[in-house]
């Protein structure tokens, strides 16, 4: 798993009850269905540094492949464009909770979203995200998660909104402010001059 290893739990609402299964993948017919929840962060100055998002899901149905989870940017309030796509498994195709890693430079009070989508397979085949309908949601930084999720019926389509949050949790460190960051530096060199007069 890819990240940062001093990244803590900055939101997640993996705790709430799942209320029903979103597909990604194919239900029939052409339509390759794309998942997404929103987030936005805290207030810390320099931002924060992504670690991995853990994403909720049920059992597969049928033989699906190539999952698949990024970050995208938020424009006009739908999923943008992707900026980074996160290592994990592209197979999730048994109950559980599932963590895709990578790192990336978030912006202070700024929404992303995190994006699931399957390779076309065509027929009954798709990998299945849980929702919940509670909107609470747990952040020691002031952290959000979206009050629903969005889908799309095909890459490059257009995005629709939907009650229920899509259930996941996001990993992150903030980053030291600059002068917390040279205050840290100037402690650290007293300390080794101090023990140089030892």
């Amino acid at each position: 798993m890819a990240g940062n290893a001093s990244a803590i739990v900055l939101v997640s609402n993996l705790a709430e009850t799942t209320n029903s299964v979103n597909t990604v993948g194919s239900v029939g017919g052409t339509n390759q269905f794309q998942y997404a929840v929103p987030f936005t962060t805290g207030a810390n100055g320099a931002g924060y540094s992504l670690a991995n998002v853990t994403l909720d899901l049920a059992d597969a149905n049928g033989t699906p492949s190539n999952f698949q989870v990024e970050l995208f940017s938020s424009g006009g309030g739908d999923p943008n464009a992707s900026l980074l796509v996160l290592a994990g498994n592209s197979n999730p195709a048994t109950a559980g909770q599932y963590s895709y890693g990578g790192t990336f430079s978030l912006a202070p009070n700024t929404s992303y979203f995190v994006v699931a989508s399957a390779g076309a397979v065509g027929g009954v085949n798709n990998y299945r995200w849980n929702n919940t309908s509670s909107t609470n949601e747990s952040s020691p930084d002031g952290w959000t998660i979206g009050t629903g999720y969005f889908r799309n019926t095909g890459t490059g389509g257009s995005w629709t909104a939907t009650d229920f949050p899509l259930k996941i949790s996001v990993d992150a460190s903030a980053i030291p402010e600059p002068g917390s960051a040279a205050l840290l530096l100037l402690a650290a060199g007293g300390l080794a001059a101090a023990r140089r007069r030892t």
